[in-house]
């Protein structure tokens, strides 16, 4: 790690940090007085970060953080008064946007996971292509026992654990702790200090890397991964020919 710059939005602080083979983005969600609550200037300021740091050719993969002891809350329920049905829709509009956003990207993004990480925060983490957590971590589903309807969060739970640990974090709001995390597959490692640091340290990898190689491998991941195995090696045979 050689130079560092940022610049700032309100709810999105976005950094460079330069390695000797490339760039590495750091985008941190920026509202911990709200435990970084996902409101709708936050979820509009990452989804611009995001095809901003897809757009840089200089930037090899992405960090995506969090400021403060949570990494994020969930949405911002706070945000809404009753009877804003049609700006509550808005909003999961772009919600729905921003959490599948990480996997259409051509840069691998990981996700340093801190701390708690809770509802749609749970899926903004697992929507990145690798985890790291830190000891603080846990990740839960508090929508049905505080009485909410949980429909955006349920795809990336069963995306990412099986579907009786996904359907019991889910019904219950228990929460899973780093350790059984990593145990059930659901995040990557666990950073033995800085979350943030194993992370980098991660994404770095990818810049020393061929980033078409890196973009093509990616794309044709997410088109194989739920592809009955027979149909992704045709797939992929079909891929290889192309490429010649």
């Amino acid at each position: 790690m050689t130079r560092s710059t940022s610049e700032g939005h309100d709810t999105v602080l976005v950094e460079d940090r330069e390695f000797d083979s490339g760039l590495v983005r750091l985008i941190s969600l920026n509202r911990p007085a709200k435990r970084n609550a996902l409101d709708t200037q936050l979820l509009t300021e990452l989804r611009e970060a995001y095809t901003a740091a897809d757009a840089d050719a200089d930037v090899r993969a992405i960090v995506l953080r969090a400021c403060g002891p949570v990494f994020c809350a969930g949405g911002d329920i706070s945000e809404f008064r009753p009877g804003q049905t049609e700006a509550m829709i808005d909003r999961a509009r772009i919600m729905t946007d921003v959490l599948a956003y990480p996997s259409t990207l051509a840069i691998p993004v990981v996700a340093a996971v801190h701390g708690p990480a809770l509802g749609a925060g749970a899926a903004l983490a697992l929507g990145a292509d690798l985890v790291v957590a830190g000891e603080a971590f846990s990740l839960g589903y508090p929508e049905l026992p505080n009485g909410a309807y949980p429909p955006l969060v349920i795809p990336s739970a069963l995306a990412h654990m099986n579907r009786n640990l996904a359907f019991e974090l889910v019904t219950t709001g228990r929460r899973l702790g780093a350790g059984e995390a990593l145990a059930y597959g659901v995040v990557n490692r666990i950073a033995e200090h800085s979350a943030d640091a194993e992370a980098l340290t991660l994404a770095a990898v990818y810049a020393r890397f061929d980033a078409s190689l890196v973009a093509a491998t990616k794309k044709l991941f997410y088109r194989q991964v739920s592809l009955p195995t027979d149909d992704a090696l045709h797939e992929g045979l079909h891929d290889l020919i192309a490429r010649q």
